[in-house]
């Protein structure tokens, strides 16, 4: 796997690289989702230029002209939900790409370690193109490696892998180098050099998903394969009747005795026009 870290090189990027670090300009969610969507497009038309491309003659209201476009065929992929400004920064670039979504969690047992459980996915065929899976963060690489294991299961194998991160941990680079083929490239703004033994980067950025779209509740009552599906349509946006009342029967039986939650699901109920 080749990695290539743009940090290394002077350029707009360390001044977007260093606000989603900065601790006061994090405060502000907007800005902080715009600015991985910057970076996003960034790393997008950076790797542009390793795509195939090839002369096609344009008319515009005067005449005709010969411009060099894309051939390549781009599947965007993104593990939720940090990862979803990224991918949008991707897709303002690559406008006629086809999309990607993976859920994948630190699942952790009594013992306090963890493993990657992956909730979700879906993808399109990969074959014959170029599979470009962003996240906000890369710490010991697992998260990486099983979802892109969980898309070539599911889509086939993509002819090349590129893999965006802003920030990406030292630990994680020679991870990923030992586990993923040859035909796979790591883009990068930043490496930092410590990992703690719960697997956060030091210095880091933080949460990303909390940072972008807000901290997440206990929702200690539901079941992890419902905590799962609800979690995944709210990210999505994805919160119409259809979707919400499906989950529904599933709730009924997941939930705790509770009036207050009741009251609280039927409320949304009404708001998204079902009820």
């Amino acid at each position: 796997m080749k990695v290539i870290n743009l940090g290394e090189t002077n350029s707009a990027l360390g001044d977007i690289i260093a606000q989603i670090r900065d601790r006061k300009v994090q405060k502000d969610s907007l800005r902080f989702r715009f600015n991985l969507e910057r970076i996003g497009s960034i790393f997008a038309y950076e790797l542009s230029k390793t795509l195939d491309y090839s002369q096609k003659e344009v008319t515009t209201p005067l005449a005709t002209a010969m411009v060099n476009t894309r051939d390549t065929k781009i599947v965007a992929a993104t593990i939720l939900r940090a990862g979803l400004p990224l991918h949008k920064g991707i897709m303002d670039v690559f406008d006629n790409a086809e999309s990607a979504f993976i859920a994948a969690y630190r699942k952790y047992d009594k013992a306090d370690e963890f493993h990657i459980a992956i909730e979700y996915c879906t993808c399109p065929a990969l074959s014959g193109k170029v599979l470009v899976l962003a996240d906000s963060m890369i710490a010991s690489g697992a998260s990486m490696e099983i979802a892109y294991d969980k898309l070539v299961d599911q889509g086939g194998k993509p002819v090349f892998t590129h893999f965006i991160s802003p920030v990406t941990s030292v630990y994680a680079v020679e991870y990923l180098q030992k586990r993923l083929p040859e035909n796979t490239c790591l883009w990068t703004g930043a490496i930092d050099e410590e990992l703690t033994s719960q697997s956060y980067i030091i210095p880091g950025i933080g949460d990303a998903g909390d940072l972008a779209f807000g901290s997440k509740a206990n929702l200690w009552f539901f079941s992890e394969s419902c905590f799962g599906n609800i979690q995944l349509v709210a990210v999505l946006g994805y919160g119409t009747a259809s979707h919400f009342v499906a989950l529904l029967p599933h709730l009924r039986d997941q939930l705790v005795v509770s009036q207050r939650l009741a009251f609280v699901l039927r409320i949304y109920a009404i708001l998204q026009g079902f009820l």
